[in-house]
């Protein structure tokens, strides 16, 4: 999912594979659909050398009032606040890791259930083979908060409105490379830098938008249908599945299985 409110970020490798980028590509933002990136190197360094893997946090909440926790089709069974805020955080994560599945995930310790068994707030940590690790929390109960942090070796991202933009008509993000601090430990050095993306329209209309085009690929130019949305989607569930299983069995590791 692209938008002015959600800035997707991955890692991508150099062509040798040994020098690891992080990407912050703003998606469907301009008015011809191009796609706008912002590369920061947080690696100067091969992997052979000590080349550690991004660590990643998001975070999606909001404070619901009584009458959504009591009515709302989101704190009904077979929906819940993992498989609603849950489900864009997941995506975020998996956005810095070039959706490369974790080998396992473990629900963090105090979800928090209606009396229907229902997810209203949760949290896990999400594990890879190499090392790399992320974490997330989603909740129904707590101030709005749509975050994403990303640590790499020499480089940070932050985004504080990756889910509902705080303007309509910009995008903006937070890095740093080669961060650190004052020889007195005083300040911290450099300041990050804010880098924004201006567009003409509205996430909602972009997303349409983009719907259309492909849509339209299909019905006019007998173009097979997209593989892309499906893939992602596919691999966001499986994480998300894997999440909901280690909640139900007590906080247990549980393997994510494609």
């Amino acid at each position: 999912m692209g938008s002015v409110g959600f800035t997707p970020v991955y890692v991508r490798k150099s062509q040798g594979g040994d020098v690891v980028t992080l990407v912050v590509a703003s998606t469907w933002l301009d008015p011809d659909g191009a796609t706008k990136r912002v590369a920061v190197d947080v690696s100067s360094t091969s992997t052979s050398r000590g080349f550690k893997p991004a660590k990643v946090h998001s975070c999606f909440t909001f404070a619901a009032n009584p009458d959504f926790l009591k009515n709302n089709i989101r704190v009904k069974p077979d929906l819940d606040a993992l498989g609603d805020a849950g489900w864009y955080c997941l995506r975020a994560i998996l956005w810095p890791t070039d959706f490369e599945l974790p080998k396992s995930v473990v629900a963090l310790h105090g979800p928090l259930l209606n009396e229907a068994g229902v997810i209203l707030s949760c949290g896990a940590s999400l594990y890879w083979e190499d090392g790399k690790v992320a974490t997330f929390y989603c909740s129904f109960l707590a101030n709005f908060t749509t975050d994403v942090t990303v640590v790499g070796t020499k480089g940070k991202l932050h985004l504080n409105d990756f889910v509902v933009p705080f303007e309509e008509n910009k995008g903006s993000f937070c890095a740093g490379t080669e961060s650190g601090t004052t020889e007195l430990v005083i300040a911290g050095v450099p300041e990050p830098s804010e880098h924004t993306v201006m567009t003409d329209l509205p996430q909602e209309a972009l997303m349409v938008k983009e719907f259309s085009m492909l849509v339209g690929s299909i019905k006019n130019n007998g173009l097979k249908p997209e593989k892309k949305w499906p893939t992602l989607s596919r691999k966001t569930r499986l994480v998300l599945d894997a999440v909901k299983a280690s909640i139900e069995r007590d906080l247990v590791a549980v393997e994510v299985v494609s």
